[in-house]
Protein backbone atom coordinates (compact mmCIF):
# COMPACT_ATOMS: atom_id res chain seq x y z
CA UNK A 1 0.00 0.00 0.00
CA UNK A 2 3.04 2.00 0.60
CA UNK A 3 4.16 1.59 -2.62
CA UNK A 4 0.72 2.58 -4.46
CA UNK A 5 0.78 6.07 -2.38
CA UNK A 6 4.30 6.38 -2.94
CA UNK A 7 4.02 6.41 -6.58
CA UNK A 8 0.54 7.94 -6.63
CA UNK A 9 2.51 11.15 -5.06
CA UNK A 10 5.07 11.17 -7.46
CA UNK A 11 2.70 10.74 -10.14
CA UNK A 12 1.03 13.56 -9.38
CA UNK A 13 3.88 15.79 -7.88
CA UNK A 14 5.28 15.07 -11.46
CA UNK A 15 2.06 15.89 -13.72
CA UNK A 16 1.65 19.27 -11.44
CA UNK A 17 5.12 20.33 -12.32
CA UNK A 18 4.76 18.99 -16.10
CA UNK A 19 1.45 21.57 -16.12
CA UNK A 20 2.97 24.19 -14.33
CA UNK A 21 6.11 24.19 -16.20
CA UNK A 22 3.83 24.78 -19.38
CA UNK A 23 1.60 27.42 -17.69
CA UNK A 24 4.90 29.30 -17.63
CA UNK A 25 5.93 28.91 -21.33
CA UNK A 26 5.04 31.56 -23.62
CA UNK A 27 3.10 33.01 -20.82
CA UNK A 28 2.93 36.85 -22.58
CA UNK A 29 0.78 34.70 -25.55
CA UNK A 30 -3.00 33.38 -25.36
CA UNK A 31 -3.70 30.14 -25.56
CA UNK A 32 -4.28 29.93 -29.42
CA UNK A 33 -3.80 27.08 -31.58
CA UNK A 34 -0.34 29.24 -32.80
CA UNK A 35 1.05 28.60 -29.23
CA UNK A 36 -0.13 25.15 -29.56
CA UNK A 37 1.49 24.87 -32.54
CA UNK A 38 5.19 26.18 -31.17
CA UNK A 39 4.95 24.28 -28.26
CA UNK A 40 4.30 21.00 -29.75
CA UNK A 41 7.23 21.38 -32.31
CA UNK A 42 9.90 22.53 -29.69
CA UNK A 43 8.63 19.42 -27.56
CA UNK A 44 8.76 17.28 -30.32
CA UNK A 45 12.40 18.03 -31.85
CA UNK A 46 13.58 18.05 -28.28
CA UNK A 47 12.21 14.64 -26.98
CA UNK A 48 15.17 12.14 -27.28
CA UNK A 49 11.96 9.29 -27.19
CA UNK A 50 10.75 10.94 -30.17
CA UNK A 51 10.65 10.17 -33.90
CA UNK A 52 10.56 13.79 -34.65
CA UNK A 53 13.71 14.06 -31.66
CA UNK A 54 16.34 16.87 -33.45
CA UNK A 55 19.85 16.30 -31.75
CA UNK A 56 21.09 19.78 -30.58
CA UNK A 57 23.60 20.55 -32.77
CA UNK A 58 21.11 20.93 -35.06
CA UNK A 59 18.87 22.75 -33.49
CA UNK A 60 19.38 25.92 -34.73
CA UNK A 61 16.91 29.09 -35.32
CA UNK A 62 16.94 32.16 -37.15
CA UNK A 63 14.83 35.23 -37.30
CA UNK A 64 14.27 38.27 -38.71
CA UNK A 65 14.68 41.40 -36.74
CA UNK A 66 12.26 44.43 -37.71
CA UNK A 67 8.61 43.95 -37.51
CA UNK A 68 9.56 40.13 -36.24
CA UNK A 69 10.96 41.31 -33.10
CA UNK A 70 10.40 44.56 -32.52
CA UNK A 71 9.01 47.53 -34.17
CA UNK A 72 9.53 48.48 -37.66
CA UNK A 73 6.98 51.49 -37.78
CA UNK A 74 7.38 54.38 -38.45
CA UNK A 75 10.65 53.76 -39.98
CA UNK A 76 13.33 51.60 -38.93
CA UNK A 77 14.88 52.67 -35.64
CA UNK A 78 18.25 52.38 -36.69
CA UNK A 79 17.45 55.52 -39.92
CA UNK A 80 16.64 57.69 -36.81
CA UNK A 81 19.59 57.56 -35.83
CA UNK A 82 21.40 57.46 -40.09
CA UNK A 83 19.35 61.06 -40.12
CA UNK A 84 20.62 62.67 -36.84
CA UNK A 85 24.18 61.75 -38.36
CA UNK A 86 23.25 62.93 -42.03
CA UNK A 87 22.05 66.65 -40.05
CA UNK A 88 25.17 66.37 -38.16
CA UNK A 89 27.28 66.16 -41.38
CA UNK A 90 25.12 69.30 -43.07
CA UNK A 91 26.62 71.29 -40.20
CA UNK A 92 29.74 70.82 -40.21
CA UNK A 93 29.81 71.15 -44.13
CA UNK A 94 26.79 73.09 -45.43
CA UNK A 95 27.56 71.90 -49.12
CA UNK A 96 26.76 68.23 -48.54
CA UNK A 97 23.48 69.60 -48.45
CA UNK A 98 23.94 70.00 -52.13
CA UNK A 99 25.45 66.57 -53.19
CA UNK A 100 23.85 63.13 -53.08
CA UNK A 101 23.22 61.39 -51.15
CA UNK A 102 22.95 63.99 -48.35
CA UNK A 103 20.67 66.26 -50.49
CA UNK A 104 17.92 63.29 -51.08
CA UNK A 105 18.32 62.65 -47.26
CA UNK A 106 18.32 66.13 -45.97
CA UNK A 107 15.20 66.85 -48.46
CA UNK A 108 13.09 63.91 -46.70
CA UNK A 109 14.16 64.86 -42.90
CA UNK A 110 12.74 68.36 -43.43
CA UNK A 111 9.58 67.64 -45.59
CA UNK A 112 8.92 63.88 -44.87
CA UNK A 113 7.55 63.10 -48.22
CA UNK A 114 8.99 59.98 -49.89
CA UNK A 115 8.81 61.90 -53.79
CA UNK A 116 12.56 63.13 -51.99
CA UNK A 117 14.04 59.92 -52.15
CA UNK A 118 14.04 60.03 -56.13
CA UNK A 119 17.25 59.39 -55.54
CA UNK A 120 17.59 56.33 -53.77
CA UNK A 121 14.62 54.96 -56.20
CA UNK A 122 15.93 54.98 -59.53
CA UNK A 123 18.62 52.92 -57.76
CA UNK A 124 15.96 50.56 -56.50
CA UNK A 125 14.71 50.37 -59.65
CA UNK A 126 17.64 49.53 -61.62
CA UNK A 127 18.36 46.91 -58.84
CA UNK A 128 21.68 48.77 -57.65
CA UNK A 129 20.73 47.44 -53.68
CA UNK A 130 24.57 47.25 -52.79
CA UNK A 131 25.07 51.26 -53.50
CA UNK A 132 21.83 52.23 -51.56
CA UNK A 133 23.51 50.12 -48.32
CA UNK A 134 26.37 52.11 -48.85
CA UNK A 135 24.93 55.46 -49.48
CA UNK A 136 22.17 55.25 -46.83
CA UNK A 137 23.97 53.29 -44.02
CA UNK A 138 27.44 54.06 -44.85
CA UNK A 139 28.02 57.65 -46.07
CA UNK A 140 26.66 59.53 -43.05
CA UNK A 141 28.98 57.65 -41.05
CA UNK A 142 32.09 57.59 -43.66
CA UNK A 143 35.34 58.20 -42.11
CA UNK A 144 34.64 56.67 -38.45
CA UNK A 145 36.58 54.12 -37.06
CA UNK A 146 34.26 51.24 -36.35
CA UNK A 147 34.82 51.79 -32.34
CA UNK A 148 33.83 55.64 -33.28
CA UNK A 149 30.23 54.13 -35.14
CA UNK A 150 29.63 51.82 -31.88
CA UNK A 151 30.30 55.30 -29.72
CA UNK A 152 27.89 56.96 -31.61
CA UNK A 153 25.05 54.76 -31.88
CA UNK A 154 24.89 53.91 -28.80
CA UNK A 155 24.97 57.56 -27.33
CA UNK A 156 22.07 58.15 -29.50
CA UNK A 157 19.77 55.60 -28.94
CA UNK A 158 20.18 56.06 -24.98
CA UNK A 159 18.18 58.99 -25.15
CA UNK A 160 16.01 58.41 -28.57
CA UNK A 161 12.29 57.26 -28.51
CA UNK A 162 10.09 56.38 -31.53
CA UNK A 163 8.71 59.25 -32.48
CA UNK A 164 5.06 57.42 -32.38
CA UNK A 165 4.66 54.89 -29.42
CA UNK A 166 7.09 57.06 -27.70
CA UNK A 167 9.66 54.22 -26.18
CA UNK A 168 12.79 53.82 -26.22
CA UNK A 169 14.51 50.82 -28.40
CA UNK A 170 14.55 48.26 -25.30
CA UNK A 171 10.32 48.96 -25.29
CA UNK A 172 10.02 48.37 -28.65
CA UNK A 173 10.99 44.88 -28.59
CA UNK A 174 7.67 42.50 -28.72
CA UNK A 175 7.42 40.69 -25.29
CA UNK A 176 6.25 37.07 -26.91
CA UNK A 177 8.85 37.23 -29.52
CA UNK A 178 11.63 37.86 -26.91
CA UNK A 179 10.00 34.60 -24.75
CA UNK A 180 10.00 32.70 -28.07
CA UNK A 181 13.62 33.31 -28.52
CA UNK A 182 14.41 32.58 -24.58
CA UNK A 183 12.25 29.37 -25.08
CA UNK A 184 14.10 28.28 -27.95
CA UNK A 185 17.50 28.65 -26.34
CA UNK A 186 16.19 27.22 -23.26
CA UNK A 187 15.48 24.20 -25.24
CA UNK A 188 18.99 24.12 -26.47
CA UNK A 189 18.50 26.34 -29.78
CA UNK A 190 21.11 28.30 -31.32
CA UNK A 191 19.61 31.31 -32.39
CA UNK A 192 20.18 34.09 -34.95
CA UNK A 193 19.41 36.75 -36.42
CA UNK A 194 19.53 37.88 -40.15
CA UNK A 195 18.35 41.66 -40.67
CA UNK A 196 17.84 43.19 -43.62
CA UNK A 197 18.61 46.16 -41.67
CA UNK A 198 23.17 46.82 -40.70
CA UNK A 199 23.97 44.09 -38.97
CA UNK A 200 26.40 46.20 -37.20
CA UNK A 201 24.04 48.54 -35.97
CA UNK A 202 22.13 45.43 -34.31
CA UNK A 203 25.36 43.70 -32.89
CA UNK A 204 25.11 46.80 -30.53
CA UNK A 205 21.88 46.17 -28.83
CA UNK A 206 21.24 42.32 -29.52
CA UNK A 207 22.47 40.93 -26.10
CA UNK A 208 21.03 43.34 -24.16
CA UNK A 209 17.61 43.38 -25.93
CA UNK A 210 17.36 39.41 -27.19
CA UNK A 211 20.22 37.59 -25.00
CA UNK A 212 21.26 36.83 -28.83
CA UNK A 213 25.14 37.76 -28.47
CA UNK A 214 26.52 39.96 -31.23
CA UNK A 215 28.37 36.97 -33.23
CA UNK A 216 25.25 35.50 -33.73
CA UNK A 217 23.91 38.64 -35.32
CA UNK A 218 24.15 39.46 -38.72
CA UNK A 219 22.91 41.69 -41.74
CA UNK A 220 23.68 44.31 -44.82
CA UNK A 221 26.48 45.87 -44.57
CA UNK A 222 29.15 48.18 -45.49
CA UNK A 223 32.75 48.08 -46.67
CA UNK A 224 35.11 48.34 -43.91
CA UNK A 225 38.87 49.77 -44.58
CA UNK A 226 41.82 48.74 -42.56
CA UNK A 227 44.21 51.03 -41.57
CA UNK A 228 46.87 51.16 -39.13
CA UNK A 229 45.22 48.64 -36.81
CA UNK A 230 42.32 50.10 -37.01
CA UNK A 231 38.90 49.34 -39.13
CA UNK A 232 36.64 52.57 -40.77
CA UNK A 233 33.69 52.82 -42.17
CA UNK A 234 33.43 53.50 -46.02
CA UNK A 235 30.61 54.66 -48.14
CA UNK A 236 30.37 51.45 -49.87
CA UNK A 237 27.64 48.59 -49.73
CA UNK A 238 29.10 45.25 -49.52
CA UNK A 239 26.09 43.19 -48.91
CA UNK A 240 21.90 43.33 -49.19
CA UNK A 241 21.11 40.57 -46.70
CA UNK A 242 17.31 40.36 -47.67
CA UNK A 243 15.74 38.13 -50.02
CA UNK A 244 17.54 35.28 -51.57
CA UNK A 245 20.43 36.88 -50.36
CA UNK A 246 19.17 36.37 -46.67
CA UNK A 247 18.79 32.53 -47.17
CA UNK A 248 22.70 32.48 -48.80
CA UNK A 249 23.84 33.97 -45.83
CA UNK A 250 22.35 31.87 -43.49
CA UNK A 251 24.02 29.00 -45.30
CA UNK A 252 27.39 30.95 -45.74
CA UNK A 253 27.39 31.53 -41.86
CA UNK A 254 26.01 28.41 -40.55
CA UNK A 255 26.72 25.77 -43.00
CA UNK A 256 23.34 24.09 -41.90
CA UNK A 257 19.79 24.72 -42.56
CA UNK A 258 18.00 25.91 -39.20
CA UNK A 259 14.85 23.98 -38.44
CA UNK A 260 12.81 27.26 -37.01
CA UNK A 261 12.58 30.52 -38.90
CA UNK A 262 10.57 33.67 -38.53
CA UNK A 263 10.34 37.24 -40.48
CA UNK A 264 7.20 39.12 -41.43
CA UNK A 265 7.32 40.58 -44.70
CA UNK A 266 8.10 39.41 -48.06
CA UNK A 267 11.79 40.25 -47.28
CA UNK A 268 12.09 37.12 -45.35
CA UNK A 269 9.97 35.11 -48.17
CA UNK A 270 12.96 33.16 -49.31
CA UNK A 271 14.33 32.44 -45.57
CA UNK A 272 11.02 30.76 -44.51
CA UNK A 273 11.16 29.14 -47.82
CA UNK A 274 14.35 27.92 -47.52
CA UNK A 275 13.66 26.40 -43.93
CA UNK A 276 10.38 24.55 -45.04
CA UNK A 277 12.12 22.65 -47.76
CA UNK A 278 13.33 19.88 -45.88
CA UNK A 279 12.71 16.52 -44.34
CA UNK A 280 13.70 17.33 -41.12
CA UNK A 281 10.79 18.67 -38.92
CA UNK A 282 10.98 22.27 -39.21
CA UNK A 283 8.84 25.86 -38.04
CA UNK A 284 8.27 28.33 -40.61
CA UNK A 285 6.24 31.27 -38.62
CA UNK A 286 4.96 34.66 -40.38
CA UNK A 287 4.29 37.49 -38.17
CA UNK A 288 1.23 39.06 -39.13
CA UNK A 289 0.38 42.77 -38.05
CA UNK A 290 -3.51 42.85 -37.20
CA UNK A 291 -3.20 44.76 -34.26
CA UNK A 292 -4.11 48.38 -34.66
CA UNK A 293 -5.10 49.86 -31.12
CA UNK A 294 -1.64 47.94 -29.64
CA UNK A 295 0.80 48.34 -32.41
CA UNK A 296 -0.05 48.43 -36.47
CA UNK A 297 -2.22 47.12 -38.61
CA UNK A 298 -0.57 46.44 -42.34
CA UNK A 299 0.11 44.68 -44.77
CA UNK A 300 2.77 46.06 -46.93
CA UNK A 301 5.37 44.17 -48.19
CA UNK A 302 3.40 40.71 -47.46
CA UNK A 303 1.50 40.32 -50.45
CA UNK A 304 3.74 37.51 -51.32
CA UNK A 305 4.65 35.73 -48.34
CA UNK A 306 1.45 36.08 -46.55
CA UNK A 307 -0.61 33.90 -49.08
CA UNK A 308 2.10 31.73 -49.52
CA UNK A 309 2.64 30.89 -46.07
CA UNK A 310 -1.00 30.09 -45.77
CA UNK A 311 -1.08 27.92 -49.16
CA UNK A 312 1.83 26.31 -47.56
CA UNK A 313 0.56 26.36 -43.95
CA UNK A 314 3.58 28.04 -42.21
CA UNK A 315 3.12 29.23 -38.81
CA UNK A 316 1.22 32.12 -39.19
CA UNK A 317 0.77 34.35 -36.17
CA UNK A 318 -1.79 37.38 -35.17
CA UNK A 319 -0.89 39.96 -33.35
CA UNK A 320 -4.29 41.08 -31.90
CA UNK A 321 -5.23 37.11 -31.05
CA UNK A 322 -1.80 35.10 -30.53
CA UNK A 323 -0.29 38.26 -27.97
CA UNK A 324 -1.52 39.26 -24.44
CA UNK A 325 0.62 41.98 -24.63
CA UNK A 326 3.14 43.56 -27.38
CA UNK A 327 5.97 45.70 -26.03
CA UNK A 328 8.41 44.84 -23.28
CA UNK A 329 7.08 46.40 -20.31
Amino acid sequence: MKKIIVTVTLSLLFFSCTNTSKENVLKHWNTTPTRTEIIQFVESVTNPQSDQFIPQEDRIAVFDNDGTLWSEKPLYSHFYGVFARVEERIAENPDLANKEPFKSLHQFILTKDIKSLGYFMDQLEKGEFNPIVGELMGAPFEGMSVEEYNQWNRKFFSTWKNPVKHRAINKLTYLPMKELVKYLQDNGFKVYIFTADEGDFLKLFSEELYHIPAQNVFGSSTILKYKDGQLYRTAKGRYVDNWGNKAALIHQVIGKKPIFAAGNSNGDFEMLQYVDHQTKPHMSLLVHHTDVQREFKYDQHTEKVLPYAQQHHYTIVDMEKDWKVIFNQ
